[in-house]
C-alpha cells in the first residue's frame, strides 16, 4: 500500500487545554499530546482500528506513585526515532491537591536487545491535572517487560510497561494471492491451528475483536466470502518476519503462519480467549 500521511485522531486533538484527571481510565481521544505534530506518518498500511477503542492499562496506580497516576497505551503510530519501536503513549494525572514536580523517567531496567526514548521531563503537573506524553519503545521482538522508574521530585516509583503480543507487529497491505504464497512457504513448524468450539459470534464482531488486540491489515473479502477473516503484519525490526492470521468464522477454525512461532502462537492464544468470551 502506499504511505498513509493523514493525521491521525490523536495528533488532531493535540493542544486541547489539560482534561481534569479522573479517577477511572482515561479516554484514550480526550488527552492533550506533547509531540507529533499533525504530520505523523502512520505507516505503510492501517489495521483501520477506531482510535478511541485503542486499549488502555494502569502504568502506575497513584496510591504506589504519591499521588502520581499513569495509565499507558500502544497508539499504533509509526515511531519517529525507528521502525523497531513502538508509540506508547503514557497519561500522567496528579491525584493529589498540590502540584507534582519534575516528572521524568529515572533508572532504567532495560532487557538487552531493548531500548527506550525517554518523554521530555514535566516541570509540574497542576493539582487535579492529567497530561499526556510520548515514549517510544524497542521492545527486540521480545515478550517481556521494559522495566524503569517514573520519577518525581519526591521519589521514584518502578513500573513496567507490558507489551500485548499483537502490538510487537506492523500492518503490510497485501491482497489474497500475496496471502496464499507467503502461507504456502511458511507451513510446518511455523504453522498453528487452533479449534474453536463454541464460536457465537458473528465475522464483523470476530474481526473488530481481532484488530483491538493485533496491529494488522485486514485483506479484503476473498472469493471464500466474509466468513474467513486474513489478518498481515510483520514483527517490527530489521528482520521484519511476516505473520499471517487466518479465522473461518463458519468452520470455527484459527490459524496462524509465521517463522516468528513463539510470538505468533502468544497471539493466537491471546485471539482465541477474545474470540470466545
Amino acid at each position: 500500500g502506499s504511505l498513509n500521511r493523514q493525521p491521525s485522531l490523536l495528533d488532531q486533538i493535540s493542544g486541547q487545554a489539560p482534561a481534569a484527571a479522573s479517577p477511572l481510565t482515561l479516554e484514550v481521544t480526550t488527552m492533550p499530546l506533547s509531540g507529533g505534530g499533525s504530520g505523523t506518518p502512520l505507516g505503510k498500511a492501517s489495521s483501520g482500528l477506531d482510535v478511541s477503542k485503542l486499549v488502555v492499562k494502569e502504568l502506575l496506580h497513584f496510591t504506589r506513585g504519591g499521588g502520581l497516576k499513569a495509565d499507558y497505551c500502544f497508539t499504533r503510530e509509526q515511531s519517529l526515532y525507528s521502525d523497531e519501536c513502538n508509540t506508547v503513549k503514557i497519561s500522567l494525572s496528579n491525584t493529589t491537591n498540590v502540584p507534582i514536580n519534575n516528572i521524568h523517567v529515572g533508572d532504567r531496567r532495560l532487557e538487552s536487545g531493548m531500548t527506550l526514548e525517554e518523554f521530555v521531563p514535566i516541570g509540574a503537573l497542576a493539582p487535579g491535572c492529567s497530561t499526556s506524553v510520548k515514549m517510544y519503545v524497542g521492545f527486540g521482538s521480545k515478550l517481556r517487560p521494559a522495566k524503569f522508574d517514573l520519577a518525581t521530585e519526591k521519589g521514584s516509583y518502578a513500573v513496567s510497561l507490558v507489551p500485548p503480543a499483537g502490538e510487537l507487529l506492523a500492518p503490510v497491505g497485501m491482497d489474497e494471492q500475496e496471502f496464499a504464497r507467503v502461507s504456502a512457504t511458511l507451513g510446518g513448524m511455523h504453522e498453528k491451528k487452533e479449534v474453536l468450539e463454541g464460536l457465537k459470534i458473528d465475522a464483523l464482531t470476530a474481526r473488530s475483536r481481532m484488530l483491538l488486540l493485533c496491529n494488522m491489515f485486514t485483506l479484503p473479502e476473498g472469493e471464500d466470502g466474509a466468513e474467513v477473516i486474513r489478518l498481515a503484519g510483520k514483527t517490527l525490526g530489521e528482520e521484519g518476519n511476516a505473520v499471517l492470521l487466518t479465522l473461518d468464522v463458519t468452520e470455527g477454525f484459527l490459524k496462524g503462519n509465521s517463522e516468528s512461532t513463539v510470538l505468533c502462537r502468544t497471539i493466537l492464544k491471546e485471539v482465541k480467549e477474545a474470540l470466545l468470551k
